[in-house]
């Protein structure tokens, strides 16, 4: 699989909502025949990574489930 674009990136860091998140993670799998980047968990999953920082500016309303959902492909 191949590494995160630039685009994807910026929009890891300006998503707004839930909803968005799930779209966005949807499109970032749709680029590679239905996986995550290979930079996936290092980038957006481990502390700090992306959806760490999503959580703080948003809101964790669904908890842990947005990085369960998004690991389980869902």
């Amino acid at each position: 699989m191949s590494k995160l674009t630039e685009d994807e990136i910026k929009r890891l860091e300006t998503v707004a909502s839930h909803e968005e998140w799930n779209a966005m993670c949807l499109d970032i799998k749709k680029a590679r025949d239905g996986g995550y980047s290979s930079d996936w968990y290092e980038k957006v999953i481990k502390p700090g990574g992306y959806l760490n920082q999503f959580q703080k500016r948003v809101g964790d309303e669904v908890g842990s489930g947005i990085t369960f959902r998004t690991v389980r492909d869902g």
